[in-house]
């Protein structure tokens, strides 16, 4: 049987099940989930159905079910395609009473169909393998190869699969390198999104961004979102989200994130 252990966060009386040898979640996981939750779309009365692709240990959902400032009632789809690393997000719900919220799924994001039900998301938030398959650094281990590099999903598959559980006008939440925007941007693009929002994340406020977090909207069958705007826009660029300070310590930013309870 796998090992794991259980993991405080930021966020009081919330833990994650991890394995020390496998990948652990990091800031890009926190970042995600607190953009997500603050840009909810508005779902009146109704719960809202949010769907999180590669959700490893389900570190996205369990965070953004457990933000205090979240107001939205959601239920929660964690799909994961490995069945150990399943294992660990069955954990991290359980060990956060969240078994009524958020519903874990073992499966291939390359093969939702029959899985979900197309079209009924509200939401869909993402954190996948950064990595074209082969480059950047190389490890026996295949729980870490497979977070880092496009080894079971490539990005169209991200998108693709992002397009086909998504109603109309539904919001589309990733984080990815900042140096794969351009392709990020193109194939929301070719997967009739609209509405592009992105965040670029620094280390520190000279330094090249190293991240990039985004917000789509899923056009309507007419190819316009509700809005009546043009999809031929560019993407809107929200301003830059800076990690330290020169003496290496958290900004402002980075501390009001972390220092929810």
């Amino acid at each position: 049987m796998e090992s794991f252990r259980i993991e405080k966060t930021h966020l009081k009386d919330t833990v994650v099940a991890q394995n020390p040898d496998w990948f652990c979640y990091g800031i890009d996981a926190v970042l995600l989930a607190d953009f997500a939750v603050k840009k909810l779309p508005s779902a009146a009365d109704r719960k809202m159905q949010v769907l999180d692709l590669c959700s490893g240990n389900a570190i996205v959902p369990v965070l953004m079910a457990k933000t205090p400032s979240n107001k939205h009632i959601c239920s929660y789809t964690a799909v994961e395609v490995q069945e150990q690393v399943f294992n660990l997000a069955q954990k991290s719900i359980k060990l956060n009473n969240l078994e009524n919220s958020i519903n874990p799924v073992c499966a291939d994001l390359c093969r939702l169909e029959g899985v979900i039900q197309v079209k009924s998301f509200d939401v869909v938030t993402v954190n996948p393998p950064y990595m074209v398959k082969g480059c950047g650094r190389q490890s026996s281990n295949r729980q870490k190869m497979i977070a880092r590099q496009e080894i079971l999903c490539t990005l169209r598959d991200v998108v693709s699969a992002a397009n086909l559980a998504l109603k109309e006008n539904g919001s589309f939440f990733m984080i990815n390198r900042a140096n794969r925007r351009k392709e990020i941007f193109a194939l929301l693009d070719e997967f009739n999104f609209c509405k592009v929002e992105y965040r670029l994340v620094k280390p520190k406020a000279d330094k090249d961004a190293t991240m990039i977090l985004v917000k789509a909207q899923l056009s309507g069958a007419d190819g316009l979102p509700e809005t009546g705007l043009s999809t031929t826009f560019g993407p809107v660029k929200l301003s830059d989200l800076i990690v330290y300070t020169d003496d290496g310590s958290y900004t402002d930013q980075i501390n009001e994130i972390y220092a929810q309870h």
